[in-house]
């Protein structure tokens, strides 16, 4: 059995999930837009889809999710390993159309724009050389990717609803507002490593270097090389999953070493207060 794990602990898993946070959504997702473009000849109004899918999935869960966890009086230790989880499991499947879609072959490396395209009989091949399929493809494929970032944007919501009121809570007071920058400074330092990190597999691993047969004639300076950009999708996802199922069985009660005295602790009510009254108490704020 797991011993009681100790709070700084925790709050280390914390900095490091919204590290991975800002290395997913902040760093791969956004530098692979160009790729996913080039792959799958994506147009700029489909590449938004994707990126939205994220922001406003946070946005319509954001309200029930802070309201159902104050209400049920959920544990927010519990809450936070099934978020990362649930991030894992969206990157995941950010990585799916490469495996759904058959590989684009090089046949002729000095002709930066010719690549094999696998057309399906009866449809028409678009103007653009590097398109994957007919045009109900692309749309399935922006699909998976719009439903994976809502995933991610499910999953990353505790970090920044429940987190910071965490570490406050169980922080001593005069503690809590360096771990607090340590939090957010992770989510800045994990954005970085995500552009790095991202950049060098990109410039350096082909996008199908599981199944291409032939050596590769061509490098990241050609127009038609396509970098490992699912390759970043799958090692966050795995990451996460493993990481969030580890820190899930820990157990409830965690170690405190000070006296409850020096932590912030407030009165969160019984939580019975029906949606509409907290929604109005809210809308008749004063504005100064």
């Amino acid at each position: 059995m797991f011993q009681p794990i100790n709070i700084q602990v925790f709050t280390f898993f914390l900095c490091v999930w919204v590290g991975l946070q800002g290395t997913l959504e902040l760093g791969f997702v956004r530098l692979n837009l160009l790729s996913l473009e080039h792959r799958f000849s994506l147009t700029a109004s489909q590449l938004a889809y994707i990126l939205a899918g994220y922001d406003v999935a946070s946005v319509l869960c954001l309200l029930p999710f802070t309201y159902m966890t104050t209400r049920f009086q959920v544990d927010k230790a519990r809450v936070f390993p099934v978020g990362l989880i649930i991030m894992g499991i969206g990157a995941l499947i950010l990585t799916l159309p490469q495996f759904l879609i058959p590989p684009v072959t090089i046949t002729d490396s000095t002709n930066d724009t010719d690549l094999c395209i696998h057309h399906i009989p009866g449809d028409e091949l678009p103007p653009n050389p590097r398109v994957v399929g007919p045009a109900q493809s692309r749309s399935f494929i922006v699909g998976i990717f719009v439903f994976g970032q809502a995933l991610i944007g499910m999953g990353t919501m505790p970090l920044y609803t429940l987190a910071v009121t965490w570490i406050d809570e169980n922080i001593p007071k005069r503690k809590s507002a360096l771990y607090v920058g340590f939090f957010y400074t992770s989510n800045i330092l994990g954005t970085a490593l995500g552009y790095i990190v991202g950049g060098y597999t990109l410039d350096t691993v082909h996008t199908d270097f599981l199944t291409q047969e032939a050596p590769l004639t061509i490098d990241s300076s050609s127009k038609a090389w396509i970098g490992a950009w699912w390759l970043l999708f799958l090692g966050i996802g795995v990451i996460g999953i493993i990481l969030g199922t580890v820190v899930f069985f820990y157990p409830k009660d965690l170690v405190r070493k000070e006296p409850d005295e020096m932590y912030n602790t407030q009165d969160q009510g019984d939580g019975k207060t029906p949606l509409r009254v907290i929604l109005k108490s809210l809308m008749q704020n004063p504005v100064s």
